[in-house]
């Protein structure tokens, strides 16, 4: 992405930060805990970044602790591209905001939320959407 706040060796570096500090394996809790000390990003940036905690740590070299809980991704761009052209079919000028309120009337739809994590932001949803009219 053209304008991501940190770059993939300032990410390494606080992931081996973080490591040196906290130990390995290094969880997101643990992560998330010291972060601050040294400006960091969020575990959850970098888990939307990499697409995976597992595979943020492996690109700096870091052992990652093992997950708590499992997920299993129910949604992929695709389908959340389809589903925000079905939104842009509704009258009115589009948002982030109301399309949150219309998937909510839709039957299992994702949270917006899920939407733009998939989608890595509302705008390059809307663009892909608008695209493939």
């Amino acid at each position: 992405m053209a304008n991501e706040r940190y770059t993939d060796r300032e990410i390494s570096r606080a992931l081996r930060t973080a490591a040196r500090i906290a130990g390995e394996p290094l969880s997101v809790g643990k992560y998330d805990k010291i972060r601050s000390t040294f400006e960091g990003p969020s575990a959850i940036r970098l888990i939307q970044r990499f697409g995976s905690w597992n595979a943020a740590c492996e690109s700096a070299g870091v052992k990652a602790g093992e997950a708590k809980r499992s997920y299993i991704k129910k949604w992929n761009r695709d389908q959340i591209v389809l589903l925000v052209k079905q939104y842009l079919k509704e009258p009115g000028k589009p948002s982030f905001a109301s399309f949150s309120i219309w998937l909510k009337q839709v039957k299992d739809a994702p949270s917006a939320a899920t939407c733009r994590n998939v989608g890595h932001s509302w705008s390059s949803l809307l663009k892909s959407a608008r695209d493939e009219v």
